[in-house]
Order: C-alpha cells, then sequence, then structure tokens
C-alpha cells in the first residue's frame, strides 16, 4: 500500500500524520521541495495545510523552471499532502459528530 492509499484508509489523526510522515522523510533530497516542508515532527491539519500550500507553489516553480522529474514528484507530494489535510478535516469532522 502507498502512502496515499494509507492516509485515504486512516482510522485517526496519528495514523495519517503517521504516513504521512514517512512519506516526508522520501522528499528530503528533491530539490524542488523547500527545506522546511520535509522537516519533522509534522504538527496536525494547519501545518499540513501549510505544507501542501508551499508544494503547489513548488509544481509551479518546477513547471516553469521545466523541471520535469521535480515537477512529477512535487505534483505527487501536493497529492498527498492534500489528500491527508482532506482526511484530517474529515476525521475531526466525524469526532465532532459523535
Amino acid at each position: 500500500m502507498d502512502a496515499l492509499e494509507l492516509i485515504r484508509n486512516a482510522d485517526c489523526a496519528a495514523d495519517v500524520l503517521a504516513a504521512l510522515a514517512v512519506y516526508t522523510r522520501s522528499l528530503r533530497d528533491v530539490p524542488a521541495i523547500p527545506e522546511w516542508c520535509v522537516r519533522l515532527p509534522i504538527e496536525g491539519e494547519s501545518d499540513v495545510s501549510r505544507r501542501m500550500a508551499a508544494m503547489y507553489s513548488a509544481v509551479n516553480l518546477a513547471s516553469r523552471n521545466l523541471l520535469d522529474r521535480e515537477c512529477r514528484i512535487a505534483k505527487h507530494a501536493l497529492r498527498v499532502f492534500a489528500a491527508a489535510a482532506w482526511r484530517l478535516r474529515r476525521l475531526a469532522r466525524r469526532r465532532v459528530e459523535r
């Protein structure tokens, strides 16, 4: 199971953040990803959302500079961080409804 599937199927916020942390470690040597985006620990939904916004900028910058490999990696990272932000919001909403 890849990081995206783990995040989408996570039953609690801790599982989302753990899967995201493992995935984030794989991005450490990607020049297109800002260094602060791969720092650990990841601290909740607002932190994930900030990093997601930075990933969007990384995609745009890599695309403008015609860095195909980095752009592909940044796009995937954006999808993973977006899924994590969505899942964390969904889990928080589910917790409030109970």
